[in-house]
């Protein structure tokens, strides 16, 4: 199994859960507080998840972070090149992904699975983790891309990042069979500002028939 590599890289070391601990693909925790997360939720049996729109940015920016993300995911949303997805609890948004159809940053992805969609930034609330939150939102966006008319779904996990191999583990995702490549992702901005940085990650890709 290939969850075994991360186990033996490192232990679960997070202060919530093993379950969408960070930010999928680029091992980047909640810009919100390591262990925090804004108003408390008693209960998520209320969740829903929508695609979000231009009106949500607010919200999302406040309750967790990566304003300027957002703000680039929704204009990609509307520029059909993916699909961003945000689970709420009433009126407040707990976590989200984005389903990216557009080609790939890494050539290697691009050539070896080509037209696959990919899963990025899975992202929920530190203080909500291991509630099911994360699994309801890699299903919704499993989903979508199904959908869509695709057969299969990818993603890349930094390589330490045991918690989220964990996750996609156990909801069936599999190693692609090559070694782990330089990945492009959106470090958290110490300055306010994006800024984009390369990690190791392990690619991963799960059949939706």
């Amino acid at each position: 199994m290939f969850g075994r590599r991360w186990r033996q890289r490192m232990t679960d070391r997070d202060c919530g859960s093993a379950e969408a601990q960070r930010v999928a693909g680029t091992g980047r925790a909640n810009r919100q507080g390591e262990c925090g997360g804004g108003a408390e939720i008693a209960t998520l049996d209320v969740m829903k998840i929508q695609v979000a729109g231009a009106g949500d940015l607010a919200a999302l920016g406040y309750r967790l972070g990566r304003k300027m993300l957002f703000a680039d995911r929704l204009a990609r949303q509307a520029a059909g090149l993916g699909l961003l997805l945000v689970a709420w609890v009433g009126s407040i948004p707990v976590g989200s992904v984005y389903l990216w159809m557009e080609p790939a940053f890494e050539p290697e992805v691009r050539k070896r699975l080509p037209d696959i969609p990919l899963l990025v930034k899975l992202e929920v609330r530190t203080d909500l983790r291991n509630r099911g939150s994360g699994t309801a939102l890699v299903g919704a966006v499993e989903r979508r891309s199904a959908e869509y008319g695709h057969g299969s779904l990818a993603l890349g996990v930094e390589v330490s990042n045991v918690g989220a191999a964990r996750l996609y583990e156990r909801l069936g995702y599999q190693d692609w069979g090559y070694p782990p490549i330089a990945c492009y992702s959106e470090k958290p901005p110490p300055n306010g500002r994006n800024e984009c940085g390369g990690e190791i990650c392990y690619i991963l890709v799960k059949s939706l028939g």
